[in-house]
């Protein structure tokens, strides 16, 4: 791509569903250095991309410049009541491209009003569709080959915090949504390469790299850059504590139970959980163990109520 214009990824569904009415120009990666511009005229900029796929290319940009307006665009898109009237497989696969939208807005530019406030529209849209899912297990099943990995585990995992939270005596609307926003967030600035390193990690902090060893505090800055409160302090502390242990065996700073508030411990356990689950391709044969398993990890402090929670979600 050319260094003196800088670009941002556009995901090709989103390009092909609404493109026409985009409120600027792309641009096609179409070589190693060579970048064409498609620009409004005389034909939809969705067929004109749609010829160059079928050569080939898959990558699309906008001008950073013209991100922010993008993610604008998005958020009253999804906003729309006509988008209210989609199919559950049309809104699921737009909630994913606008999620991967927010990565890339704030990995390339960083933490901005639009990108926020897009992130908070997307945790608003994914739970009012999985209000609509009779069984979420299925759901995931159903789209896990057609949306990114992450996006569907943190659908997931907004699933299993939600249900838990009905649950404890101090839970809330609004709580519950803070907790949503902190799932959508925690991981943000993190690349594929980072998840399988967390995924695979052996438990000596000295084999994570920087990124996926310190993304919780990178996050949390980023959120209080410039002392804005871009999200609420409980958002933050979550996501600094998100893969913290009860025995101070987590990262990044090794804190122990005594430190992690009740609304981490929700997440946390959540998080394992949700792991487990996935991993053993929701065979609730297995349920019992899971809980078993986690009952010994997390027995501890805040963590008992969040196991409790967790037990009582399945009628424990």
């Amino acid at each position: 791509m050319s260094e003196e214009r800088k670009y941002c990824k556009i995901p090709p569904a989103l390009l092909e569903k609404y493109g026409k009415k985009f409120p600027f120009d792309v641009f096609l990666k179409i070589g190693p250095t060579k970048i064409i511009k498609i620009s409004h005229g005389d034909e939809d900029i969705t067929e004109t991309y749609k010829r160059y796929r079928a050569k080939g290319v898959e990558d699309v940009y906008a001008l950073e410049e013209e991100f922010k307006s993008f993610m604008n665009f998005m958020r009253k898109t999804i906003q729309n009541k006509f988008f209210d009237e989609s199919t559950i497989d049309g809104k699921v696969v737009v909630l994913d491209s606008c999620y991967a939208v927010a990565k890339e807005a704030f990995q390339k530019i960083g933490v901005s009003s639009e990108s926020i406030s897009l992130a908070q529209d997307i945790a608003k849209k994914s739970m009012e569709v999985l209000q609509e899912q009779p069984n979420i297990f299925k759901f995931f099943e159903k789209f896990k080959e057609n949306c990114s990995e992450e996006y569907m585990y943190n659908v997931t995992l907004t699933f299993t915090i939600s249900s838990m939270m009905e649950f404890v005596d101090w839970s809330s609307a609004s709580i519950k949504e803070k907790s949503i926003m902190a799932v959508m967030l925690r991981d943000i600035i993190l690349l594929p390469e980072h998840f399988e390193e967390i995924k695979n990690w052996d438990g000596d902090k000295k084999n994570l790299s920087k990124m996926a060893l310190n993304h919780p505090i990178l996050v949390a800055e980023m959120l209080q850059e410039d002392n804005n409160n871009w999200v609420s302090p409980e958002v933050i502390q979550i996501i600094e504590q998100h893969h913290e242990r009860p025995q101070g065996i987590g990262f990044p700073l090794g804190t122990k139970h005594m430190q992690i508030s009740q609304l981490s411990a929700i997440h946390i356990v959540a998080d394992v959980f949700t792991h487990k689950l996935i991993d053993c391709e929701f065979n609730f044969k297995e349920k019992e163990k899971i809980i078993s398993d986690i009952q010994g990890q997390f027995y501890v402090g805040t963590f008992r109520k969040a196991v409790d929670a967790l037990n009582d979600m399945f009628g424990g």
